[in-house]
This record gives C-alpha cells, structure tokens and sequence, in this order.
C-alpha cells in the first residue's frame, strides 16, 4: 500500500506557509480577496473544470448545502445517518478533520480508506499540475484540494445524496460553486471570523445566507432578530423562500420518547434543522409523503407546546414578524428517530470513560457554544457523580484557536468549579507531529505565545486576584473569534452550580500530550505519567477525575488521537 503519509505531506504543500501570510495581511484586502472574495467561487469552478468536472456533473447531484456558526457538522451527520436509514447511498464532505485528513470525505457515513484517498489525490493533483501554467501557475490551496477530491469522488461513487458542509462564510466560500442544491440551511449564528466575514451579526448573517439559490428551499432556526432580518432580506434578493424551522417538540413527540445520539441540549435545535432538511429532500428527490401535524387543540398539549417553543426560541426571533414562515410539524417516520438515536459525531458532546477518568470532548469556540458546552458537561457530570462513589476532581484541558477574545467569553467555565486547568498548543508532541495534525500556516513559537496567553486569560477568570475582582483586561491577541453575550456575564462570587472555586490551579504545558497526562493525573494507564506532579491536594487523593476537553477543536482532536484514534477514523 502506497505510503499516506507521503500523500498528506504533498497535500499539506498546499498549505501558506506563515511568512507568505504575513506578506499577504501587510497588503489591504489580500487575504479577503484571495481566501473568501468572489475569486474563490470562480477559481474553484476553474479547478474542477480542469479536472474534467463540469457544472452538468454537479447539477447532476442532489446536494444539501449548510452553513452556520455553530452546529454545522451535527445537522450534517444527522442529516446522513436519517438518509442512510433510507437505503440512500451518502456523501458527506466536511471541514475540519479531527485525526486524519480523510475524514473529510465520507462515504455512506465512513471516512474514505487511505488508498481510496491516495489514488484521487494522484489523479486530481496531476490534473491541475499539468494544468496550471495555462492559469497563472494558480493550484488549489488546502481545502479546495480535498472538496475537489471529494466532489470527484462522490461523482465516481455515484452517491444518492451529497451533504456539503460550508468552510467559511457562504457567499464566498470555496463550497458556494453549487447551482441548484435541492435545499440549502442555516445553522446557530455567533461571532464568529470577524475579520473575514464582518464584525456584525448582520454581516456574519449576509455572508452565511449567501448560500441560498433561486427557486431552492431554505431553512434556518431561530436567529438574533437582527441576524434573522438579513436572512430574511436576502432570500428575497436571491428569490427563494427560507422557513424557520420549528421546534423538535412540536412533532409527535413526548419529553423523552426521542433519544438523540449527539448529547447536550442544544443538539435538539440542530436536530430540528436537520429533520426539515431531509424532510424536504426526499419529497423533493423520492416524492416520499408525510402526514403533517395541525395545532394542537387539547389544552395539556397545547401548553406543553408554548413552553417548548418558547424555551426554543429564547431570545431569538422565529422571523415571524418579517413575514416569515414557521416550517410544519409533521409525524417522524421510524426512519428518522432511528438516524437521530444512532447519529455519531466525534469530538461533539462525547463522553470517553476509562475506569477512573471520564473524559468529556466537545469542540467550543465562541461565546454560545461555550455556554452549551458548559450546560452539557455540567449535566452529564453530574449524574456520573450521582452514580459513582468516592470523591471526584473536576480538571479543564482547553486551548484556542481564535486570535483575540474578552475574559467574558469564558465566564460560564466558573459553573464547572474546576479543581484545576491546564493549558496548551494545538501540538501533540513538543517536537515532531503527525502530517495530518501539521499545518504550515503558523509556526510553533506563535502557538506557543498563544496557548500561554490563553491560560493567563482563562486564569484571570477562574482566579481573580483581591485587587482586580475578576475584570480582567483584553488579550494582546488578535481579534478573530468573538462573541460577546452579556448575559453570561456572572457574578464572582457564586454562579448556579454553586461558590465559585476561587483557588484553581492553573498550569501550562507545552504540548496535548504532555497537558492530557498531566490531566489524568496518573489514573489512565493508557497515558504515560506527567513528569509534574505536583497536582492539588483535592485532585491527587481523588477516586476519579472528569476532565472537560473543549474550546478547539483541533485540541479535542488531539486527545482523541492519545485516546482512542479508531474511534474517529473507523
């Protein structure tokens, strides 16, 4: 078998490297234009016709295009494992990877297999070299290399359906080349790559409903009024036609006779979504039928229905008052609540136990989705101490891939009452990584400045000195990520999972492996002991330790790479 690993480095040539980045973001407008401007949707369609793909072969086939904040992955795995329950064969194209770059590519819910994804790299990496001199000497960079794979492969295989995960954006994502997808949805809007797609909700909104096509379905939830407003303009411009799909609750459901394989509340807005995606698919693709629910007429129902909405919508706007429509409620098929109770997302809510550490993975990076990685693990650590004897240390492992952030963005981890965190690049070893773990657009010493900026951030929040309560001032990095939601904001002294744990360890290690070992704190004979050991005193004679993994996700991939790497890539 051909050596991957050769592949994934040619591939990762592909990458910028740093210093040309630096080059670029001295020139105004460079990265925009070359990395989400409207050149990017061109040359994508250039790259593709270069491999002897043409529109015809796209339009040929029957694609759901997401886009979204937070959230996109989850309603495209439940997307494909609903279809899948359908016969349907699936194609799943997605960003980023959590171990392996194959991962991307997925066909009939697996990842395609090292030589499947060797040889498409050969033909398609040919194609466009031998092309290039014809085009300035322009080849792909690094995603639009694997969707350009992907698509071919899809093609190739024949797949009933092809679920498209947006990159960045919508508008001017390298995904945004598809002409007539069979229906196209919006996920959760946060703050989220300011600097590329605007420094607004209005903006960031703009760009994601960018992926609409004339006369083709659309489907958001609900949206922050001014998010949901600019969804609402633009399916206008494009002329289309968006809904606002309506809570999971409203189906034919009761409070616990749906189980969802992708734990945390939150899963069941992008359950929603997903349920009216694929709805929507199989009348429009197999003229399946479905039997539509009226409005409840007995009171006990009726009630029960109100506060599931409301609970739904929370401060977000349905789009009603801007004259859009609440997508109906219909009977779930046993189809559908089978691929709900059986979808698997890696690295998303996941729950990872060994006989005396739990470890908890869910990738969180903005303000919203912190606070629902918070709700979860609170939850889901709480009944595990219901359940088990002896005493219990909570540890936080977390890193951020974002350039610049406020101290209120991870306000809601005072909840957890950690007993100790500990901080570190997204690197696995101090020294040489895995290919598909390299990435040539940052250099390690950066990383490395970062992750400790990071942890002085973070520990400013869960360890306020006397003299500064817990204000603590902006970061020296960069703005990238943001999100800023007052209401998370709480007071130091007590939060609603209790007195704030005010003495927080807090340590930094330099690399994932070194910072999971010394998480596990010697409990996981599966993990090489840290050589630091000088653990609190409530930590060390602990019978068990649960350590939340969240913020990157390239650092949750990590960890599952020391866990259980077979748990993602098979």
């Amino acid at each position: 078998m051909r050596d991957s690993k050769e592949t994934v480095k040619k591939l990762n040539k592909l990458q910028s490297p740093s210093e040309e980045l630096e080059k670029l973001r001295k020139v105004e407008g460079a990265i925009v234009s070359r990395m989400v401007g409207p050149h990017c949707v061109k040359s994508m369609q250039q790259f593709l016709e270069r491999c002897g793909i043409t529109m015809e072969d796209i339009n040929s086939l029957s694609i759901i295009h997401v886009a979204g904040t937070k959230g996109k992955g989850s309603v495209c795995a439940f997307c494909e494992k609903i279809l899948q329950k359908y016969g349907l064969k699936t194609g799943l194209l997605i960003s980023p990877h959590l171990i392996e770059v194959r991962e991307r590519i997925r066909i009939d819910g697996k990842p395609v297999d090292q030589k499947t994804f060797c040889d498409y790299f050969d033909r398609v990496f040919r194609l466009l070299d031998g092309s290039k001199d014809a085009f300035e000497g322009e080849m792909p960079a690094y995603n639009r290399m694997v969707a350009v794979m992907g698509l071919f492969i899809c093609l190739e295989e024949e797949v009933d359906v092809l679920i498209l995960e947006v990159g960045c954006g919508g508008e001017y994502d390298y995904t945004n080349f598809i002409q007539q997808p069979v229906v196209t949805g919006i996920t959760s809007l946060g703050m989220d790559h300011v600097k590329s797609l605007g420094d607004t909700l209005a903006k960031i909104a703009w760009h994601k409903a960018g992926i609409f096509k004339p006369g083709k379905p659309a489907f958001t939830v609900p949206q922050p009024r001014e998010a949901m407003q600019v969804i609402s303009e633009r399916s206008v411009q494009i002329k289309t036609t968006v809904e606002c799909v309506p809570s999971i609750e409203r189906y034919n459901l009761d409070e616990t006779s749906l189980q969802l394989g992708l734990h945390g509340r939150y899963q069941y807005t992008n359950a929603a979504l997903a349920v009216q995606l694929c709805q929507k698919f199989l009348e429009e693709t197999k003229k399946e039928k479905f039997t539509y629910i009226e409005p409840a007429e007995d009171d006990a129902d009726t009630k029960r229905m109100k506060m599931a909405e409301a609970n739904f919508t929370s401060d977000n706007s349905t789009g009603a008052d801007l004259g859009m429509v609440t997508s109906h409620p219909f009977i779930l098929p046993e189809n559908f609540i089978t691929g709900l109770r059986e979808c698997y997302w890696p690295g998303r809510s996941q729950t990872i136990q060994r006989e005396r550490v739990t470890y908890y993975l869910d990738g969180a990076h903005t303000a919203r989705s912190l606070q629902a990685c918070v709700d979860w693990f609170i939850e889901a650590s709480g009944e595990e101490d219901r359940n088990s004897k002896g005493r219990t240390a909570k540890i936080l492992l977390f890193n951020l891939k974002v350039e610049k952030y406020k101290p209120s963005m991870v306000k809601p981890l005072l909840n957890c009452n950690f007993d100790a965190a500990v901080f570190c690049p997204n690197y696995l070893y101090e020294k040489e990584n895995p290919e598909d773990l390299t990435y040539r657009y940052k250099t390690r010493e950066t990383e490395l400045i970062k992750s400790k900026d990071v942890k002085q951030m973070v520990e400013s929040v869960l360890c306020p000195s006397p003299s500064t309560g817990d204000e603590a001032g902006p970061s020296s990095l960069d703005e990238e990520e943001q999100d800023p939601v007052d209401a998370i904001a709480m007071d130091s002294s007590e939060t609603e999972g209790g007195p704030v744990v005010a003495h927080t360890k807090c340590v930094w290690m330099p690399s994932i492996s070194t910072a999971l070992s010394w998480a596990a704190c010697g409990k996981d004979p599966s993990l090489e002991p840290s050589s630091d050991t000088d653990y609190p005193e409530i930590v060390e004679g602990a019978d068990r330790i649960q350590v939340l993994v969240t913020g990157s996700l390239y650092l949750v991939g990590g960890v599952l790479q020391l866990i259980d790497p077979e748990l993602v890539v098979n």
